[in-house]
């Protein structure tokens, strides 16, 4: 996109005598003076003289142009946990699937810590998960999901669940609002590429609210749902909280151990009965122990079977 100068021809300039004739005649009519060289033009006093080897002096090019930086991201730190504010926006509100009735409810300003992986890929390679913890305990259970957000590169967020609410279904909105809330502060910042993916993921009773909150964005928002220690089948009473009819082809995981005390014998249950409420993606992935966080090399797979579903 630089400009160029067109090359400039030389333009010799002719000097002699112009030839008469003679042999036998006389002398020409034309006259001694005619045939003598002719002086230039006069010049204006210091104009500058032509040459046969310069070119002019070249017009200057239109500048460059060249296409937008994105807008940097001062807060993202590498191996870090930050906090972020997330916003009522009511214009962006207006445009989700969330019911006046709750949408009357949405708090002015939610915080939510935020976890960038140590190996940060960058825009273009970052993936988001939002995590949940039991009794609304998110922002606690965010540092059990760093070592996956390191494996993985990760951009883990934890939006504290403790804030007040008067709505009778409980917090699950209010979550689901600043989940999709947040993914659209961080594409429209450049954190996030706009086809990034979006995973959610709890343990025991925060697996519950990541399945509700993962209808009700359905496959349109989410990658999907990683539920550990799950015995409860959400799927049905959240689809009539909810519907979104890209729900059912939202991938579940359920990630259970063979030694629970609390889920006991019911992972059975709970994948037979998502399935029969329709869900075509129910993956089960046991790991040995009892009711704890599963380790991180069945929870790396649990990522790893989500985004390797086109």
């Amino acid at each position: 996109m630089r400009g160029r100068h067109p090359a400039v021809a030389m333009r010799p300039i002719a000097m002699g005598l112009a030839l008469v004739s003679a042999i036998g005649c006389g002398p020409s009519e034309q006259s001694l003076q005619d045939t003598l060289p002719k002086a230039p033009p006069r010049r204006a006093p210091n104009s500058p003289q032509p040459s046969a080897t310069s070119a002019p002096p070249p017009t200057s090019a239109p500048p460059a142009t060249s296409a937008p930086a994105p807008a940097p991201q001062p807060w993202v730190v590498p191996g870090a946990t930050l906090t972020r504010p997330i916003k009522r926006d009511d214009v962006f509100l207006a445009g989700t699937n969330i019911p006046s009735a709750w949408a009357m409810d949405i708090a002015a300003q939610y915080t939510a810590q935020v976890y960038v992986s140590r190996g940060d890929p960058g825009p273009s390679g970052r993936s988001l998960m939002m995590v949940f913890g039991a009794e609304g305990a998110n922002v606690a259970a965010l540092p059990a999901y760093i070592p996956i957000a390191d494996a993985r590169g990760l951009i883990v967020v934890a939006v504290n669940g403790y804030q007040h609410t008067d709505n009778g279904e409980g917090r699950s909105h209010e979550d689901y609002y600043c989940a999709l809330k947040f993914l659209d502060d961080l594409q429209k910042d450049g954190t996030l590429a706009a086809n990034a993916a979006y995973l959610l993921a709890g343990f025991s009773g925060g697996a519950k609210m990541a399945m509700i909150v993962g209808v009700y964005g359905g496959r349109t928002t989410f990658r999907g749902v990683i539920a550990g220690g799950c015995n409860e089948d959400l799927a049905s009473y959240a689809l009539g909280m909810l519907y979104n009819p890209s729900a059912l082809a939202l991938p579940f995981v359920l990630v259970n151990a063979t030694d629970d005390s609390i889920v006991g014998g019911s992972t059975p249950n709970v994948t037979a009965s998502l399935m029969q409420s329709g869900f075509s993606h129910v993956l089960v992935i046991p790991y040995t122990g009892g009711h704890s966080f599963p380790p991180v090399d069945t929870m790396k797979q649990a990522v790893d079977s989500i985004l390797a579903i086109p």
